[in-house]
């Protein structure tokens, strides 16, 4: 695959720097003094890999929840993953700084557990829960002890439009190609799921494994040759279109039917757990027994929370009514709580 026919190909459309807005010209931080002398994308990379949200990923559910294999990806990882393919995405000519910013800052809002958290939240709220939501409420609230990395628009507007949900991928209209760009490097997680699906069903399903592998290996015999002929065919397309698309060729209408598969027929069972969405329910609640977080959103808190910090936080709830800040002092959140404290924040409005 000889990708140099496609360089440049979207240059005309690329972010500009000097187009960069930020939410507060005022209130400056440290950082953000640099602003002249460095590119603002550069800047709000720096500032997301500098995070405690992007810290706590390394400890977030991708697809498997108590890995017990290195190479079974957790939420970190998965961001590398998504950078990985932004960059080779970037060769069309768009802002691969923009790109890298957004694409690190894509999954920092999401909860304990992957998805079962989102419905958990979702549930406890009463109203729908994305995880691109709480991403940019993170960036924008909490973090920087509830000053938020003040990133500009543009970054922003990447991590919140990332997420297209189950089945075909639905592009957003009036965004940047950047922001499109990594839409579609965050789909390569497909090939990488098949991965972890074969290293954890292998023994159990090998016949839903052998289904996967078949779909996958349209693309390539391993997921770097199904990353690759995923990329090139969406560079393709999209230089043909004079814009970021993967809907037209024969390639894109095979993801598509690849992807809308593994939502119906193994996402669903194997990847949602109702005893961990129960089990969130009880840790929000314990937290709701902390005298010292009275005065804090519980349900942020249980956002912030990590995998380990919740499944301790739901085996207590099993032996302990109340619940106080020393018997959770290693948590994340109590280095957070009191800057939270009467801070009113909507986990569903980006905005607010």
């Amino acid at each position: 695959m000889d990708f140099s026919a496609y360089q440049g190909c979207l240059a005309h459309l690329c972010a500009k720097p000097e187009q960069a807005e930020r939410e507060d010209w005022e209130g400056l931080q440290d950082d953000d003094r640099c602003y002249y002398a460095v590119d603002p994308y550069q800047l709000d990379l720096v500032k997301i890999l500098g995070s405690k949200a992007l810290a706590r990923l390394i400890d977030k559910t991708q697809v498997f929840f108590r890995r017990n294999n290195p190479h079974i990806r957790t939420r970190d990882r998965h961001t590398h993953d998504t950078a990985q393919v932004a960059t080779l995405i970037a060769i069309t000519g768009l802002n691969k700084d923009l790109m890298l910013s957004g694409a690190f800052g894509h999954d920092i809002g999401h909860l304990p557990f992957g998805h079962n958290g989102e419905t958990a939240l979702g549930n406890i709220l009463g109203k729908e829960v994305s995880h691109a939501t709480v991403a940019v409420v993170l960036a924008r609230r909490v973090e920087r002890k509830g000053v938020g990395l003040n990133l500009t628009t543009q970054t922003l507007e990447i991590i919140l439009n990332h997420s297209s949900g189950a089945g075909r991928v639905r592009p957003v209209h009036g965004i940047t190609q950047e922001a499109a760009a990594v839409m579609w490097a965050d789909k390569a997680y497909v090939f990488a799921d098949a991965s972890d699906f074969r290293r954890c069903l292998q023994d159990s399903e090998p016949k839903l494994v052998a289904e996967i592998d078949r779909l996958a290996g349209q693309f390539g015999c391993n997921q770097r040759e199904q990353v690759s002929r995923y990329v090139y065919e969406l560079v393709a397309e999209s230089a043909e279109a004079g814009k970021i698309s993967f809907e037209a060729s024969e390639w894109a209408q095979r993801f598509a039917e690849f992807k809308s598969w593994l939502y119906s027929e193994v996402y669903p069972t194997r990847v949602m757990r109702s005893t961990l969405i129960e089990g969130l329910y009880r840790a929000h609640d314990l937290l709701g027994t902390c005298p010292e977080f009275a005065d804090c959103d519980k349900s942020l808190l249980l956002a912030l929370l990590t995998d380990s910090e919740a499944w301790q936080l739901i085996e207590m709830a099993l032996d302990h009514r109340k619940l106080s800040v020393e018997q959770i002092s290693h948590f994340g959140i109590t280095e957070i709580y009191k800057h939270l404290q009467g801070v009113e924040l909507d986990l569903t409005d980006p905005w607010a």
